[in-house]
């Protein structure tokens, strides 16, 4: 088991939101009416790099603190060992809802 390579899905999970929002980004310049009646108009890429910002943002936040500390118990082994009570732990947060893993 490698911690590091859970880095790799939320890589690819914001390359595919960037590419949702690729293909739903208007593709010619759009205008449109400020409070005052004036015309702006935007690029397409002016609108696909908004886009790909407002996907960075709505990105998870990574808790190094977190993260370290899981290194710290899977080199000291005390992570990991158990793959059974693993299995339990991530079934019984699923069902319950809890969306975290329990500590046993």
């Amino acid at each position: 088991m490698k911690i590091d390579g859970n880095r790799l899905n939320l890589d690819q999970a914001a390359l595919q939101r960037l590419e949702r929002a690729a293909t739903d980004a208007p593709k010619p310049a759009t205008a449109s009416r400020t409070s005052t009646g004036d015309t702006v108009q935007v690029s397409a890429d002016a609108a696909l790099a908004n886009t790909a910002v407002k996907a960075i943002h709505d990105a998870p936040e990574i808790r190094t603190a977190l993260v370290d500390r899981m290194r710290a118990l899977l080199a000291s082994g005390e992570l990991g060992n158990d793959a059974g009570q693993l299995a339990d732990s991530l079934i019984a947060s699923i069902t319950e809802g809890t969306g975290s893993v329990a500590k046993k």
